[in-house]
This record gives C-alpha cells, sequence and structure tokens, in this order.
C-alpha cells in the first residue's frame, strides 16, 4: 500500500499513475486552495523576455499530451514584444526557434506549440474516478502520526510501503522534508466575465488573458514572500486591472474575483524529486513553481522509474542534488 499527500495537480498526477499501474493507494487531500486550483494552465516552449527554451519542452510535451489526454487543448498563444535591450529585435528573437516562433507584425510574436491544461478539471475527475475504488480521504495528514515500523511506516493504523509527499509549499510544515528550502512565491489572478469582444487568442502583454471555463483569467504575480502572507493584495489588484486595457478591447467586463496562492519554488528553478537520504520509503515530489502544468506528468514518469526499477532520476531534479 502507498500513501499520496497533496490534493494538487501533483499529487492527482501521482495517483492516476498508481491507478494506472493498478497499484493500491490511499490518498489525502483536504480543502486548503493549492496553487494548481487557480492556475491557469498554460503549457509553452519559450520562458522570458529572452525568449529562451523551456526546458526539455518536447520531452516534457510529449509526455503531457498523452497523460492529460482531452483535458489538454493546443492553444494560439500571442506575445507582446517587448525588447530586453535595446538591439534585440522580433527577427533577431525569433533567429533558431522558428519552430516554436512566427511574427504576427513589429509587435506581436505568435508563440507555436503551446496548450492549455483544464486543470480544474482534471483534478476534479480523477478525484470522483478513483474515489470509487481508492480511499480518497479528505482531511489534513498529520505528520506526527506518521511512525516508522521496519520497512514500512505506520499512520493511524495503515501500513505503507511508501509515502509519496506532493503538498506544493505546505511542504514548509513536513518535519521530513522541512530542511529544503521551498520558497514562496505568490500569484494572483483575476476571473472577468467579458460580455462583447471576447478574445479569440491567449494574449500576453506584461500580463496573461486566456479563458477559464466560462469566465477569464488575467494574471499573474510572482512575488517572492513568506509562508505567512495574505493571498491576495490590494496593490496586484491594481496592477492586474491596469493591464487590462492592453489585453482586452473595451470596458465591457465585469471582475468576478480576485484569487491569490503560494507557488513552491527552489533555488535553481528546477523540481525536487525523490526519496529521502536518511527514512526510507519517503518520497518528495515538488518545486514545480509556474511550470508544474508541463513538469509534472513527465516528473511522475521519472520518479515511478526509480521506485519501481530503481533508476537513477536525472540529476536536474533529483532530492541528490542538494548533498
Amino acid at each position: 500500500m502507498i500513501a499520496v499527500i497533496g490534493g494538487g495537480l501533483a499529487g492527482t498526477a501521482l495517483v492516476k499513475l498508481l491507478a494506472e499501474k493498478k497499484l493500491n493507494f490511499d490518498w489525502y487531500r483536504d480543502k486548503t486552495p493549492s496553487a494548481s486550483h487557480i492556475s491557469s494552465g498554460i503549457l509553452n516552449p519559450v520562458t522570458g523576455r529572452r525568449y529562451a527554451s523551456s526546458w526539455r519542452y518536447d520531452e516534457l510535451i510529449a509526455a503531457a499530451t498523452v497523460f492529460y489526454g482531452e483535458f489538454l487543448k493546443p492553444i494560439r498563444l500571442e506575445k507582446h514584444f517587448t525588447p530586453y535591450k535595446e538591439e534585440s529585435s522580433i527577427d533577431n528573437i525569433i533567429r533558431g526557434k522558428e519552430n516554436y516562433l512566427s511574427k504576427i507584425n513589429e509587435h506581436w510574436l505568435e508563440v507555436k506549440a503551446s496548450y492549455q491544461l483544464q486543470t480544474g478539471a482534471f483534478i476534479n475527475y480523477y478525484t470522483d474516478l478513483l474515489s470509487e475504488k481508492h480511499a480518497v480521504i479528505h482531511q489534513a495528514f498529520n505528520h506526527g502520526d506518521l511512525l516508522p515500523d521496519g520497512n514500512a511506516w505506520t499512520y493511524r493504523g495503515r501500513i505503507y510501503s511508501q509515502v509519496l509527499f506532493a503538498e506544493g509549499i505546505f511542504v514548509r510544515n513536513n518535519p521530513f522534508f522541512n530542511y529544503i528550502d521551498f520558497q514562496p512565491n505568490r500569484g494572483e489572478a483575476l476571473l472577468l466575465d467579458i460580455y462583447a469582444n471576447k478574445p479569440e487568442a491567449v494574449k500576453k502583454y506584461g500580463k496573461f488573458i486566456c479563458p477559464f471555463g466560462e469566465q477569464f483569467w488575467v494574471g499573474s504575480s510572482f512575488d517572492k514572500v513568506d509562508f505567512q502572507v495574505p493571498l491576495t493584495t490590494e496593490k496586484t489588484k491594481q496592477d492586474l486591472i491596469q493591464a487590462l486595457p492592453n489585453l482586452i478591447e473595451g470596458t465591457d467586463y465585469k471582475i468576478l474575483d480576485h484569487q491569490g496562492a503560494l507557488r513552491s519554488t527552489t533555488f535553481d528553478r528546477r523540481p525536487i524529486i525523490g526519496e529521502h537520504p536518511q527514512h526510507k520509503g519517503l518520497f518528495i515530489f515538488n518545486g514545480f513553481g509556474t511550470k508544474g502544468a508541463s513538469l509534472i506528468p513527465w516528473c511522475a514518469g521519472q520518479l515511478f522509474g526509480t521506485i519501481s526499477d530503481s533508476k537513477d532520476l536525472y540529476h536536474e531534479i533529483s532530492i541528490l542534488r542538494l548533498s
């Protein structure tokens, strides 16, 4: 029996794989909102003002399209071009990246091979589906009740050969892994109803706008903060509102909600995955930052490779790189 701790996208991905492998598990997920639940779910092959190629994107998207299935949709993504230095130009940016970038005009680029994950729908679907055959336990996990028992671990009378922690930033409360310096990064977003001139493409002009269920999502911020902070701020709300004229035509919209969450980020912007160096059977699956939708399927496969087949993890994502 395996335990999975965490109800966001990372935890959902792990239990989906366990179910596909016909392994028995308990899934502990409370109702605490995670960064996954307000994520735009955008996957795209470039990052930053320099339009650098995203790490291992071809491998990641190949895994993601199979893993997410119908919950992952191709999108048209348009980005406003902002030079990162005076001599940079759209033509220079595109050169060598023609598979991913094309010029719309002097001010806009299309980012090809981009997708959007219906994150909430994916999580809800597998929560309901797996509840039929596996224990989905809707309560907070008390780490103090997890005790070693020979080669296994016990938790409130249940015995687990492995415990997989996918808790996002709440790993800060985990006594087994809180020695890792996961940094909170606050992201805030607005949900809008747009009544006319609805955007036909996902756009980025300083901020993103994209469909989000029946509404539109506008975000996000990337604020390095302490763990115990408000999840939303009036300043960021105003910043997002001020970005709207660049993203939508007119003012025929209504702000429905202002949401925020804390992402879990790492010192080198790579996830941290693997078995605890002292406590055998305890595994970490964390640190996906803003790239969770693209990273998680491939990384989940890597984790199961090391659990079931004793394969070495890539050093770039392994917990062993912290030694």
